[in-house]
């Protein structure tokens, strides 16, 4: 189903949640306005988006690793899982669809995998990683085997365990 376009009545539910989905979306906005289309009155809408692009383990190593094998930072934006990274322009999220009383909160996540080698052959299992190798073009080959290294370097051949921070909000639709 069309996330921006649910095939749902208006005030079909008492709440809408979101991991990691609607902050997504080519327009990220007409995704919870459309969330809280369906809610009921005094319902709440909850997402979740990364944070802190910084401890965004997973990304700041792959970026590293193309340092490493690029010899400069590649060029680009975040991707997409961290465009509302600021708690300002999360924030600003909820109210373009005009929800109130939002509460944002902060949590730690862990990203374990069997080892770096696994983990390296599945690192497109995320858009934005996809997104990221596909940048490097020609160099995505060596990008991957300079992340597997890197992150042998950091955790041997066991498992790996990459730290990530989360923001967790909520917000009210109007009565």
């Amino acid at each position: 189903m069309d996330g921006q376009h649910l095939a749902f009545a208006d005030a079909s539910f008492d709440a809408a949640i979101s991991v990691f989905g609607v902050i997504l979306y080519p327009n990220a906005e007409a995704g919870v306005v459309e969330l809280r289309r369906v809610i009921k009155p005094r319902g709440r809408v909850a997402l979740i988006t990364w944070t802190e692009p910084q401890a965004y383990e997973l990304a700041s190593e792959l970026r590293a690793a193309a340092v490493s094998v690029m010899g400069e930072s590649p060029a680009g934006e975040l991707p997409a899982q961290l465009r509302f990274a600021g708690r300002d322009r999360f924030q600003a999220l909820f109210e373009a669809a005009g929800l109130c009383e939002i509460q944002i909160s902060t949590a730690t996540a862990s990203l374990t995998a069997p080892s770096a080698q696994w983990l390296a052959e599945r690192l497109e299992f995320a858009p934005g990683m996809a997104a990221m190798l596909a940048s490097f073009a020609k160099c995505a080959p060596q990008v991957l085997e300079a992340f597997r290294a890197r992150l042998e370097i950091r955790f041997g051949n066991g498992p790996v365990e990459l730290q990530a921070k989360a923001f967790i909000g909520v917000g009210q639709k109007p009565a």
